[in-house]
Parts: structure tokens; sequence; C-alpha cells
């Protein structure tokens, strides 16, 4: 019985909780814009008062982007290594006005 007891604690010590990882955005004054929340696959984008702006899904090199009430809005594809690839960034444009 104790060696099942231990097992178990042993793995739930071992188990690790994905964490989201959130980018928060400002304006060119400094005042707040919004924030993203990264969890896996999928970016979820906030407004400067919490309000849901969109999404986007990253599946291999494709991005596919989604309004607030779920709206298919456009995709982006990324080649050679993403932002560092040798095709610049010029036409790349900010998501939900941030």
């Amino acid at each position: 019985m104790k060696l099942i007891t231990l097992s178990l604690v042993a793995l739930a010590l071992s188990a690790t909780t994905a964490l989201a990882q959130t980018t928060q955005f400002y304006g060119p004054s400094g005042q707040y814009q919004g924030n993203a929340n990264r969890f896996g696959n999928t970016t979820t984008f906030y407004g400067p008062a919490g309000q849901y702006q969109g999404s986007a899904n990253t599946f291999g090199n494709t991005t596919t982007y989604y309004g607030s009430t779920g709206q298919y809005q456009g995709s982006s594809n990324s080649f050679g290594g993403g932002l560092n690839n040798n095709f610049g960034n010029n036409g790349r444009r900010g998501f939900g006005g941030f």
C-alpha cells in the first residue's frame, strides 16, 4: 500500500501543468492596448478593457485568424523560420488593432 501511495505522490509531483504565456501590447505613447494569451497552438487576443477580440490557431507553418464572434478573418504562412526568414516582414500587420 505504501508503494502505491508513494508512486501516486511521485506521479502527481512530476506532472506539470502547462501555463498560458501572456504578451501585453502598448501603443506609441505607452498606453495599454491589450494582451494575447498563448496556450499550445492557440493565441487569444483581448482589448484594453479585457474584452475578447479574437484568436489565432497555428498548425505547422499556417496561422488562421478568427474575429470576436468566431468568423474567419484570414490566414498567414511562414516559411524558413517564421519572422527570421529571408523574405522580411514588410507584409505583416497587427491583428485586432494591436
